[in-house]
Formats: C-alpha cells, sequence, structure tokens
C-alpha cells in the first residue's frame, strides 16, 4: 500500500496555499493533524481534487480546535466527515483499509518528556498557546480552560485506547497516527536542552511501540520532518509538516510512503 502524508498545512493562517499535488500514485491519505480550523478542515479535504476517489485519514491537531470547545468542535469535524472520503480519527472508528488497520487519535502529551511532569504542566499552562485558545466542557454556560491537567486526563484515555486496539488481533500491517510526537527520535537537535517546550510536544510511548510494533506511525506537531526506524523495532516512525511560512521544516510536498509487502497468515479450520 502507497500513502501521501502530510501534517502542520495551517490553512488557518492562510499563508501558504498548499494543494496536494494532483497525478500522485497513492492508496491512501494521511493528515496528522493542524490542517485547518474545525469548520474548514474537512472542507478543505474533500476539495483537494488529488484526494478524490481516495481514502483519506485525519485526526485533529491542537490548532483545530483553537477559538472552539474541545468536544464541540470534534462533534463538527465529525458530522461533517460523515459521508464523505474522510475517515476522522479520534479514538473511535478502526478503519481497515486493503487489509492494512489504521488506529488514530491526537495524543495530548503527558508533560512527562525527559523531566518533572508538574513544573512542565505549570510552564505549559502559562505559555503554550493550546491552554489559552481551546476550552472544554460542551454545553456549559461558561466553559472551561483546556488546563495541562485535562490534556494529561485525556492523553491517559487515548494511551489506554490505542494500547487495548493494538493488542486486538489483526492480520495485516497497522498504522497509527497521532498529532503530537510519540518517541525522542523526533526531537530536533536544537531543542534538546529545552525540556519544557519538548513535553509539549512529544510523549514518549517507545514502550508501547517496542510491545506492540506496528510498522508505520504517522504524527505531526513538530515543525521539522522526521522518517527514522525505532531502534528495536520494525516500526518506522514518519513526520511530514509544512508548518508555518517563515519556517524550514523539510516538508517534502509529494510524500508517499510504501508499507512493505505482507501476505495474510493461512487461517486453522
Amino acid at each position: 500500500m502507497k500513502i501521501f502524508i502530510a501534517s502542520d498545512l495551517h490553512g488557518e493562517m492562510g499563508s501558504h496555499g498548499y494543494n496536494v499535488p494532483e497525478g500522485l500514485d497513492f492508496d491512501v491519505a494521511v493528515f496528522a493533524g493542524d490542517v485547518h480550523h474545525a469548520y474548514r478542515a474537512v472542507s478543505w479535504l474533500t476539495n483537494q481534487r488529488a484526494l478524490w476517489g481516495k481514502e483519506v485519514m485525519f485526526v485533529a491537531g491542537n490548532h483545530e480546535y483553537y477559538g472552539s470547545v474541545l468536544e464541540d468542535a470534534a462533534a463538527l469535524i465529525r458530522d461533517k466527515a460523515r459521508g464523505t472520503n474522510v475517515n476522522f480519527l479520534d479514538a473511535d472508528a478502526v478503519p481497515v483499509i486493503g487489509g492494512v488497520r489504521f488506529i488514530g487519535c491526537t495524543m495530548w502529551t503527558d508533560y512527562r518528556f525527559d523531566a518533572d511532569s508538574q513544573a512542565h504542566g505549570l510552564h505549559a499552562g502559562q505559555f503554550i498557546n493550546d491552554h489559552m485558545f481551546i476550552k472544554t466542557t460542551p454545553g456549559a454556560e461558561c466553559p472551561a480552560p483546556f488546563t495541562p491537567k485535562e490534556a494529561y486526563r485525556r492523553h491517559l484515555a487515548e494511551r489506554r485506547w490505542l494500547t487495548d486496539r493494538l493488542a486486538e488481533a489483526h492480520d495485516g500491517p497497522t498504522v497509527c497516527i497521532t498529532h503530537h510526537g510519540v518517541h525522542p527520535g523526533s526531537l530536533h537537535q536544537r531543542y534538546a536542552d529545552d525540556g519544557a517546550i519538548n513535553a509539549s510536544f512529544i510523549s514518549d510511548l517507545s514502550d508501547i511501540i517496542e510491545e506492540h510494533q506496528p510498522e508505520l506511525w504517522v504524527h505531526g506537531h513538530v515543525h521539522n520532518r522526521h522518517d527514522y526506524v525505532v531502534p528495536g523495532t520494525p516500526t518506522r516512525v514518519v513526520c511530514n509538516p509544512l508548518g508555518y511560512s517563515h519556517e524550514d521544516s523539510g516538508f517534502i510536498p509529494d510524500l508517499v510512503v510504501e508499507l512493505p509487502d505482507w501476505t495474510p497468515r493461512p487461517r486453522l479450520r
């Protein structure tokens, strides 16, 4: 299977004007978050001519939820995706396309990367835009701020869900899709000493990767391209973000990766 991969297109910034190149040879497209605001993300995807007739896997990033109540925005995305070729993966459905299983969610950070989670959470609450621009609790007269504590609660729930899905038997390749990073290999060396910031972008899910060894893990959020294999496993991690207009992220506009060939195991009768 050939998979087109992109993330962090930031259509809400209106500065890139990126469109998926037409004529690409791929079977499934994966968008690992931060495509556009919640009310525009699905329409942007369905308007891309290069994606017509293709299955699209999409997880929301943090920017999809900016200016919104998180639960309401997720419901809006789900409603807009219904009846289209866009599969909105939000720790619920697990599509299987051509024998390949796709497991996805935002995977909010746990703020435990590389040091003190309490200190990192405090820093994030003061300086990370997620906790200023996102609200939570749908239907409340005064929606509550999306705090680091709430992000951690959601991280734990998504982590349990993802681990449970990976533990389920599947006779074929598995592709995991998250917005936030999941392994230290996705940390750019220029940020190596900035633990508080790193903890807002990456959670270390090495234990899950090592135990379940999905064939491919796609993520976004960090605005630097990455492509590596997790040591001791066959799991390939790919991040292909466009990023902001002033950044040089290394984005490849026509990136397509191919899963290794696989043969279904014979079933015993």
